[in-house]
């Protein structure tokens, strides 16, 4: 019985963990602050929210690689997620920018394929 009752809490705990990386995930590529967002408006990436969501990606990545469906939301984050991340010549990012944000576009749709695939 406790087993049984511990293999249970390491389920709870993992569903929790991968509810927290759906949760970043959305907040970062869809929500009202989203990274694409702050490019837009000229604000760049911030690194730390970059690496928190390319974690919480490599998570869901993990979890969802034995299972044939995702959730809507977390597909929805990622239609389209490499057009966000082109940046026209006339924004107000420097060439070095430009092409940092470029290359995050390019790793998040290449995480998006491992996601899906």
């Amino acid at each position: 019985m406790y087993h049984r009752i511990k293999l249970n809490v390491i389920k709870i705990e993992k569903i929790m963990c991968i509810k927290t990386s759906l949760n970043i995930i959305e907040e970062k590529l869809i929500g009202e602050n989203s990274i694409p967002i702050k490019i837009h408006v000229g604000s760049g990436v911030d690194e730390d929210d970059y690496l928190l969501l390319r974690k919480a990606i490599l998570h869901a990545i993990e979890y969802y690689q034995d299972k044939k469906e995702v959730p809507k939301k977390l597909a929805l984050a990622f239609v389209n997620i490499s057009n966000y991340f082109f940046i026209s010549k006339d924004s107000p990012y420097s060439e070095k920018e430009m092409i940092m944000i470029e290359n995050i576009g390019n790793e998040l749709s290449e995480l998006g394929e491992k996601l899906f695939s």
